[in-house]
Formats: C-alpha cells, structure tokens, sequence
C-alpha cells in the first residue's frame, strides 16, 4: 500500500480522445489512403452514408480504370513471362513428352498469342449499363469481345456455352427468345398464345 505525502493529491485521468472530432479525421485519413492505393474510399471503409449514386457510379468507373491499369502491368509483368516459360518448360521437360511447337523458335509469338481474363467490376446499376453496352455494340463503337472482358469472361466460351444451348433448346423443342430478335411486345404475345394453347389442350 502506498501513502501520499504531505501535499500530494490524487488525481483521475479524463481521457478526452477520442474526442466530437475524432470521427472526421478518421473519414479524413481514410479517404487520404483509398486515394493512395487507388481505390475509393467507401471500398476501404465500408462506408456509403457520405455517398449518392452518382458519386458511387463515378468511384466505380475511377476503381475500374485503376484495375485494367494494375491488370495490364500484372499482365506484362508476370502473367506472359509465367506463361512463356510454362511453356518452354513443356517443351523441354514435359511428361510423358515434351510438348511439340513447329518453328517455335522462329515465330514464337503465333504460340504466345494469349488473353487474360479481368477480374470483374460490378455496376451500381446494372440494367442502365447493360441498356448502355447494347447500344455502344449496335453503333459500332464497342464489341461483345469487350464486354465479355469488362464482365471477366472469354468471348470463346461464352459463344461456346450460347451455341450449346442452342442447340439443346432446339432439341427439345423449345423456342429460344432470347436469340430470336423479338421485342417484348411480340414475346409477350407468343407467350399469350402459348398459356392459351396449353389451356385449351
């Protein structure tokens, strides 16, 4: 046990911080580091009570330009290094045989000829943008090729995966809306007539 001496007193400790400003300096430093790793600050502080959606959709075309920036560094980088030398090592050491490229060495860009997908950016309002992509393709000014990587898929599979259903609806006989060329007018009336068909059957 401790005794005070003569004069000495007692004091409490009041802490005063964090103080009423404590949670603007943190909403400060915040958007001071989303800024430097260039992303937006709602992404880093989970946080949309200071945001519309207009502010939101324009953070997310800012995020979405620092990606396809940090994807085609990544991509020069690492990604085609690694696959060049994957596939050089198949060529050299692969099991249960080396993979075999005609004039490999001569013309080695016809094998490294290769796309990477991007990870994908959702939007605040995906209808709008989807509304917005179809026109941008039908004016010539954009192409599915660069939807599909906008969405993080490849153009190759996704024809692929069309093709196939395609053909699978066609082999059970039903009819594929999506692919006819009808607007929603017509669909509806087709889907009318095919509920009234059904009934009276």
């Amino acid at each position: 046990m401790h005794y005070l001496n003569k004069g000495e007193t007692i004091n409490t400790v009041k802490p005063e911080n964090p103080g009423t400003q404590y949670e603007p300096f943190l909403r400060s430093e915040l958007r001071a580091a989303s800024v430097g790793a260039g992303v937006s600050y709602e992404s880093v502080s989970n946080d949309g009570s200071q945001s519309n959606f207009s502010s939101t959709r324009q953070m997310l075309l800012f995020e979405k330009a620092m990606i396809r920036y940090i994807f085609g560094i990544f991509e020069e980088k690492f990604y085609m290094p690694l696959y060049r030398w994957f596939i050089e090592f198949e060529m050299d050491f692969g099991t249960p045989k080396p993979l075999v490229l005609p004039q490999y060495e001569d013309n080695p860009h016809k094998y490294l000829k290769v796309s990477f997908s991007r990870a994908k950016v959702d939007w605040v309002d995906p209808l709008k943008d989807a509304k917005a992509n179809a026109q941008l393709v039908a004016m010539g000014v954009s192409t599915l090729t660069t939807i599909c990587e906008d969405e993080g898929k490849d153009i190759e599979e996704v024809v692929a995966t069309r093709k196939y259903e395609i053909g699978l609806m066609k082999e059970a006989g039903i009819f594929d809306y999506v692919t006819s060329g009808i607007n929603e007018v017509e669909l509806e009336k087709l889907i009318e007539e095919d509920e009234n068909a059904t009934n009276k059957e």
